[in-house]
């Protein structure tokens, strides 16, 4: 008869995708054997030429994203930055780069976590590799022209998951869009003065995790009772609002992006190109 966690306390499953067996904690020899299992499908992974870079990524893109994911499994930054460096010459290319390599490998890295197939700790030092190669093009990106306005993107209260909102501020950069990015765990107040300083017309709010949604639910009700001058329009978007097709509609946002060319699509269909806003930066 199978023991359930609960009723071992030494048995530990994740608390958030309760992903994977449980690990027995008194048990050694099944600590050392999940670490082996580990190692040699990362082993595997890296050294096969063949392995399936993640489904998402554009056939043109595949070798990169399977030679990006790979630098990033063994953990190698020099690796991962020389890769994107051998594709990346224009302000075009990062935006190819962000969409079809940087996302998609991201979505894979959590899968392997979650799948208990790297650690924590890999899945962070992936993270980290993949701030630092964004961090590089920022520049050539900052060169680009803004005339369509401002706006907001901002992780969801409480959340630290970065990758996701900061992919789509560059990509709306990239696109003329004056993106003011505030990074992870803003509290709601400070989004809200930052809309008001700047009359932005739009947020975009990037959600991870399912249970981040109250927050976001909370933010959006604190934005729309400021009663700001611009009105903004809520964008939501991210891997929490994948398994149900309503739960952008509950937390009470104007549109759902399912992707950042689709929040692009939104934005333009409620603004006029015809009258250009003042760069304010």
């Amino acid at each position: 008869m199978s023991t359930s966690p609960s009723e071992r306390p030494d048995l530990v499953c994740d608390p958030i995708t309760n992903a994977g067996p449980p690990y027995d904690l008194r048990s050694p020899e099944v600590h050392i054997r999940n670490e082996v299992e580990r190692i040699r499908f990362i082993s595997w992974l890296v050294d096969h030429a063949h392995t399936p870079p993640p489904e998402t990524t554009a056939p043109s893109m595949q070798t990169y994203a399977h030679q990006y994911l790979a630098a990033l499994l063994k953990p190698d930054a020099r690796a991962a930055v020389r890769i994107t460096g051998d594709h990346i010459k224009t302000p075009a290319q990062i935006e190819l780069w962000w969409e079809h390599v940087i996302q998609p490998t991201m979505y894979a890295i959590g899968d392997l976590w979650a799948q208990g197939r790297i650690s924590v700790g890999q899945e962070h030092l992936a993270t980290a590799i993949t701030q630092r190669v964004m961090s590089v093009y920022y520049p050539l990106i900052l060169e680009l022209p803004r005339p369509k306005g401002p706006i907001v993107v901002t992780a969801s209260p409480g959340e630290y998951h970065e990758i996701g909102p900061r992919l789509v501020a560059d990509i709306f950069e990239m696109n003329g869009w004056d993106v003011y990015y505030t990074g992870a765990n803003t509290p709601a107040l400070t989004v809200i003065d930052l809309i008001q300083s700047i009359e932005a017309r739009f947020v975009c709010v990037s959600t991870t995790l399912v249970t981040s949604l109250r927050a976001v639910s909370s933010l959006i009700a604190q934005v729309r009772a400021a009663n700001l001058p611009s009105q903004p329009k809520v964008l939501v978007g991210g891997q929490a609002y994948s398994q149900t097709a309503t739960l952008w509609q509950d937390v009470g946002a104007d549109h759902l992006a399912a992707n950042p060319y689709d929040g692009i699509a939104y934005l333009e269909a409620h603004v006029s190109l015809g009258v250009e806003p003042e760069n304010r930066r």
